[in-house]
């Protein structure tokens, strides 16, 4: 599956604990989360609609993969069409039973899939008030820069939506996955959020467990913003942890903007270092 190219920058809002922004800095290593600590109830455990939105010919393609699940890919193609235009001949599609079940099949293959991943959450975003405040411990804590063009991040972007995804959503996602690739499920159910979340502008990578780590390159990390509440010394602190980059990573302060409500990022001068 061909994946959309992440920005240039993508950014990692923490919040001001020492320990968390330690392990990063000095192990040089992402943490990849568990879903189960998220705090949006449907992220990585997203549900599906089959109620709305699907043709005939969706659901004829349903039915195939459901007799391909049952009784596997060596069977004859033929006779698993037939299953298929039968069961949709019969109308199963109609059935309310039918779909809740299908539905709640579905969302708990969903959310035990969920809990077997590790997520890592960035942003494109670095100037963003709310994400600031929340994130970042209400502008005490950072971001940290990272170069997708020095390193492969393996990134997805977020989706956002008014609705869960759909029955032609689903089948899609299933036809794109080649190779036991199964990203393009992944990116369906993983990188599909409320419309509500918008504004976080996220891009996602994930690892096979939760609350595991993989370590990054010491010249990815491109940039530290600080927070305009961060205290002097914790920053000269988080100075002395990338002493020995190579390159050592850019400083910036991000502050209110005086006539927009965003934040602005400045450089730090060296005297002001």
């Amino acid at each position: 599956m061909k994946m959309k190219t992440p920005p240039r920058f993508l950014y990692k809002y923490m919040g001001k604990r020492l320990d968390r922004i330690g392990d990063i800095l000095v192990n040089r290593r992402f943490h990849f989360s568990n879903p189960e600590n998220f705090n949006d109830p449907f992220d990585c455990a997203l549900g599906i609609d089959l109620h709305s939105g699907a043709s005939d010919q969706d659901w004829v393609e349903y039915f195939i993969h459901l007799v391909e699940e049952e009784d596997g890919m060596d069977t004859d193609p033929e006779e698993r069409r037939k299953k298929a235009v039968n069961n949709f001949e019969r109308g199963r599609h109609k059935d309310p039973s039918f779909i809740d079940d299908a539905e709640n099949d579905i969302r708990q293959t969903v959310k035990e899939l969920g809990r077997e991943l590790g997520v890592l959450c960035l942003s494109s975003d670095p100037k963003n008030v709310m994400m600031w405040s929340h994130y970042a411990d209400n502008h005490e804590g950072l971001l940290l820069q990272f170069d997708c063009d020095r390193y492969e991040m393996g990134a997805f972007p977020v989706n956002y939506h008014m609705f869960f995804p759909s029955l032609p959503d689903y089948l899609k996602a299933l036809r794109q996955c080649k190779d036991e690739d199964y990203s393009p499920i992944s990116k369906l159910f993983y990188c599909h959020k409320s419309g509500s979340w918008k504004n976080e502008k996220e891009w996602r990578s994930f690892a096979h467990t939760p609350n595991s780590y993989r370590e990054f390159d010491g010249p990815m990390l491109s940039g530290i913003v600080f927070g305009w509440k961060m205290d002097d010394t914790t920053r000269n602190l988080i100075r002395a942890w990338t002493e020995e980059y190579t390159p050592k990573p850019k400083l910036f302060e991000a502050k209110p903007c005086p006539h927009r409500f965003r934040m602005d990022i400045s450089p730090i001068t060296m005297d002001a270092q």
